[in-house]
């Protein structure tokens, strides 16, 4: 197990050279493409090339935005959390609105995905969420005293950063100017 965990990051390693050397890549999202993986190097350079021309748009930036919001909120949580999101144990509205919005985004974000179009995933996730979660993270407290809604409600924001960071790249590692 130690040895295919340092064969996997010298390959990442020599990946990311390689990634570099081919041509003018933000380091930075070189390391948010491999930290969702890098099995299929193609798949890789294809995530990398999309998102880099997208960089400067709106979209981008909203949805690095949502992925950091996330990846912040949920590095507080040392509890597993449950597998599935329990929409009975919402007691916020908001709640309500950001778990609709990921029910109906996640097919289209995953059928775009599986076609390799980053920019549309990116620019529908950006959608789909930005504005819902602004919301959501200043009138909703998410580390609630009640242990099931507060682990809920960790459930749902990890489900929300999953759908993009799973698949394309963890924007959370991206330097947001």
């Amino acid at each position: 197990a130690q040895l295919i965990a340092q064969l996997h990051h010298f390959f990442k390693d020599r990946f990311k050279a390689v990634l570099l050397d081919y041509g003018p890549m933000r380091e930075d999202l070189i390391e948010a493409v491999l930290a969702s993986g890098f099995e299929y190097l193609h798949t890789a350079r294809v995530k990398l090339h999309g998102l880099s021309s997208l960089i400067d748009e709106p979209s981008f930036m909203e949805a690095a935005k949502v992925v950091e919001r996330t990846v912040n909120i949920l590095k507080g949580n040392k509890e597993p959390l449950p597998d599935l999101i329990d929409p009975s144990l919402f007691t916020e509205d908001l709640e309500k609105q950001v778990y609709t919005a990921y029910e109906f985004y996640k097919k289209p974000i995953l059928e775009v995905i599986e076609n390799h179009d980053y920019k549309l995933a990116t620019s529908l996730y950006a959608k789909a969420f930005f504005d819902i979660l602004g919301k959501f993270f200043e009138q909703v407290f998410v580390y609630a005293e009640d242990n099931h809604v507060r682990k809920n409600r960790l459930a749902l924001l990890l489900a929300v950063k999953n759908l993009y960071t799973e698949k394309i790249a963890d924007l959370s590692k991206i330097q947001l100017s």
